[in-house]
C-alpha cells in the first residue's frame, strides 16, 4: 500500500498534463494518483511512469469528485492539489515530513500567479483520510473548501501552516470576476452556517473600497491618457 494517494479533480484544463509531469518529478516517490476528470473528452490520454488511477466520470462538483477520490484511495493519508497547480520536486515530501496525527491537517505554500491575497485552498494540503468522514457540501458551486475547512476545525481537526511544499498557482482573475455572484452567495451562505458573519461585514469594508480605488484609477488612467493624447498632438502641431 502507498504512503500517500494524491488526489486531484479536474474539468476541461489541460493544465493538469504539467501537474502530471510534475509529480512524476517528486523527490517523495511512495504514493498513487487518483484523478477524477469530469471533462466531456478525457484530458490525459498519455503514459506514465506514475502509479495512477484515472477515472473519466460524469459530470460532478468538486465535492462530489473529491469524497468520491477519498473513497477509491488506498493510503490513510491523503494529499490535495488542483489541476492548475504545479508543485516543486519537494511538494509531498514537505508535506510528509510535517504530518503529526490523524487530526492535523498540513497546509502548503502557494505562488498564487494572480493579483489575490493568499488563502487555504485545495492547492497544497495534506490530510488525514479520517477528515472525510466530515462530509463536503455538495450543492456550493464555489468555495467548498472554505466550507469544508471550518467544518473540519468545528470537529476539533487542525490546521497546520507551513512555509514550505510550494505550488504555482494559476489563477484566471477575469474568470474570478464573472463568478463575483457566486461567491458572494456562497459566502454569505457559509458565514452565517458557521456563526461567522463579521467576517460579513469584514468583507463587505473590503469590497467598498476596494471598489473604490479601483474607480480611482480607471479615472485617473483615463485622464492621463487624455492628458498624454492631448500634449503629443499639441506638440506636433508647434513644430
Amino acid at each position: 500500500m502507498p504512503k500517500v494517494s494524491v488526489i486531484v479533480t479536474v474539468k476541461n484544463d489541460k493544465r493538469l498534463i504539467d501537474l502530471i509531469k510534475a509529480l512524476e518529478k517528486q523527490t517523495f516517490k511512495d504514493f498513487e494518483v487518483l484523478i477524477a476528470d469530469s471533462s466531456e473528452e478525457r484530458i490525459f490520454k498519455g503514459e506514465t511512469k506514475l502509479y495512477m488511477k484515472y477515472f473519466h466520470t460524469k459530470p460532478m462538483t468538486i465535492a462530489d469528485s473529491l469524497m468520491f477520490l477519498a473513497k477509491k484511495a488506498s493510503s490513510e493519508i491523503i494529499a490535495i492539489t488542483e489541476s492548475d497547480c504545479v508543485p516543486n520536486e519537494r511538494w509531498l515530501e514537505d508535506l510528509i515530513n510535517e504530518y503529526e496525527d490523524k487530526k492535523t491537517i498540513i497546509v502548503g505554500s502557494q505562488d498564487i500567479v494572480s493579483p489575490r491575497v493568499e488563502v487555504i485552498s485545495f492547492a497544497s494540503l495534506l490530510v488525514p483520510k479520517d477528515a472525510f468522514k466530515i462530509k463536503m457540501n455538495k450543492k456550493l458551486k464555489v468555495a467548498e473548501d472554505t466550507d469544508w475547512f471550518m467544518s473540519l476545525k468545528e470537529k476539533g481537526f487542525k490546521f497546520k501552516k507551513i512555509n514550505k511544499a510550494l505550488v504555482i498557482h494559476y489563477k484566471d482573475p477575469i474568470k474570478r470576476i464573472f463568478r463575483s455572484f457566486d461567491y458572494a452567495k456562497s459566502h454569505a451562505y457559509i458565514y452565517v452556517k458557521h456563526k461567522k458573519e463579521d467576517r460579513i461585514i469584514k468583507s463587505i469594508g473590503f469590497q467598498i473600497i476596494q471598489s473604490f480605488y479601483s474607480l480611482v484609477t480607471a479615472v485617473t488612467l483615463f485622464a492621463y491618457w487624455f492628458y498624454y493624447k492631448i500634449k503629443i498632438i499639441l506638440k506636433k502641431e508647434l513644430k
